[in-house]
């Protein structure tokens, strides 16, 4: 078995009893899968077609043994085949024929290392591929090693060997694993290069909506987001929210892996201004705007209980009674005020339980006055409050699932606008278990 080196055959020899004759030997290979080196030794000479691939050595026993003795095969580069080189040996008195049969493989093997195998995104690391033969020599200068990577980039395409080493260098932009491939010979390789986000670079702020009504309930949410040079998000990273006019909640907070931070902003006090954010060296801004609340709005309180049949959970057929009160502790009148109360998701009105409103169980056209278009499956009330006077709304409902929750959540306009006051109620819901006794034995 030969490799891809030259291959020496050693174990060719001519054996004659009288050691008196003159010999020749004709070896013969296909030159298109590589060719033979015979240095002439004890006075032998020699007729070598190298582009025919025919190899003739004359002399006596001794002189052609030994010229046989320092016989090389070298296959073509990249060959793996099965090589049959042809002897003819003959004398004066007698002739001899054989075949040597070389089974070569040129498939190198392949090891890769990077170093560093870590690092930020942008930075070099070092790609070394060692490359050997079958019988663990280092390949022949020269041969050629391929590198590819995928995301990323390699400096140099295709590098030779020296010693059985090719070196090139790796970079990639975006974060995350590389996958680095040497291939050489029929052998391959691969590493896995990882590349982390590089310091901050770029800072951005949004709010979400721009506009909120200054009452210290309307809010918007603004999002921080920090990333590298190179666009990759940097977790980690502490980040501040000023606001002059606005309350940020909380005003700090350090980024995901996403790269962003996300906070609330709300306003007790009318005004437009840019609210910031900062991390280190970095300022991002953007505007808001705070509106006047309506008058109607101020003052404006609620509440919503449920009266359950059970001081715990319900079950299917079990009825929920809800009271939604509102009261106006301002000064002034309120001359449009909207409760709606949309049939919890579970549940069906129970008819005729409505009290201080009216049930509807399909559009209400009279919802346009008081924000949205149409509520379907809904008690609803709508009318004034002098300062100090609440209105309850009073309805029923029965329960149809197995097993979940009941959520009911109401909401209060005023003046064409929802006030933002969060009304909320879950009722958990349990099916009946039924407990059979241990079978007697």
């Amino acid at each position: 078995r030969a490799t891809a080196n030259p291959f020496p055959l050693h174990d060719l020899t001519v054996l004659d009893p009288d050691w008196n004759n003159t010999f020749t030997v004709t070896l013969t290979v296909n030159p298109a899968l590589g060719g033979l080196h015979l240095p002439l030794a004890g006075g032998a000479s020699g007729n070598f077609n190298v582009a025919g691939g025919v190899y003739t050595v004359t002399g006596s026993i001794t002189g052609v043994n030994a010229t046989l003795a320092g016989a090389v095969f070298t296959p073509t580069a990249g060959l793996s085949a099965t090589v049959i080189v042809s002897a003819f040996v003959s004398d004066a008195a007698a002739t001899d024929f054989g075949l040597i049969t070389l089974h070569v493989n040129a498939t190198l093997n392949v090891s890769l290392t990077a170093a560093p195998s870590t690092l930020p995104a942008g930075n070099l690391s070092t790609i070394t591929a060692t490359v050997t033969d079958q019988s663990g020599l280092p390949a022949p200068n020269g041969t050629a090693v391929s590198f590819t990577a995928a995301p990323g980039a390699v400096t140099v395409g295709s590098v030779g060997t020296v010693g059985g080493l090719a070196t090139t260098q790796l970079t990639s932009t975006l974060a995350g694993p590389t996958l680095v491939t040497a291939t050489a010979g029929g052998g391959q390789a691969s590493a896995v290069v990882t590349f982390t986000a590089g310091p901050p670079a770029q800072l951005t702020i949004s709010v979400t909506p721009g506009i909120i009504l200054a009452n210290g309930i309307s809010q918007s949410v603004a999002v921080a987001s920090v990333f590298d040079r190179f666009g990759n998000p940097v977790s980690g990273v502490n980040v501040q929210f000023l606001a002059g006019i606005g309350v940020f909640s909380p005003s700090s907070g350090a980024t995901n892996a996403s790269g962003v931070v996300t906070v609330t902003l709300t306003s007790l006090t009318p005004g437009s201004e840019n609210v910031s954010a900062l991390a280190g060296s970095l300022i991002a801004q953007t505007s808001m705007t705070y509106q006047q609340p309506p008058t109607s709005q101020l003052g404006l309180v609620g509440a919503l209980t449920a009266v359950t049949q059970t001081l715990d959970a319900v079950r299917k057929g079990d009825v929920i009674t809800y009271f939604v009160t509102i009261t106006n502790s301002g000064s002034g009148a309120l001359n449009s005020v909207l409760i709606v109360a949309p049939i919890p998701s579970g549940t069906v009105y129970i008819s005729g339980s409505a009290s201080g409103g009216n049930y509807a169980g399909s559009s209400m056209s009279t919802m346009g006055a008081f924000g949205p278009a149409a509520v379907q499956n809904a008690v609803s009330w709508s009318g004034g409050l002098a300062s100090g006077v609440s209105h309850t709304l009073r309805y029923a409902v029965q329960v149809l699932i197995l097993e979940g929750q009941i959520v009911s959540q109401p909401r209060i306009y005023a003046d064409n606008q929802d006030t933002g006051i969060n009304l909320s109620s879950v009722v958990p819901v349990q099916a009946r278990k039924v407990f059979l006794p241990a079978a007697l034995h």
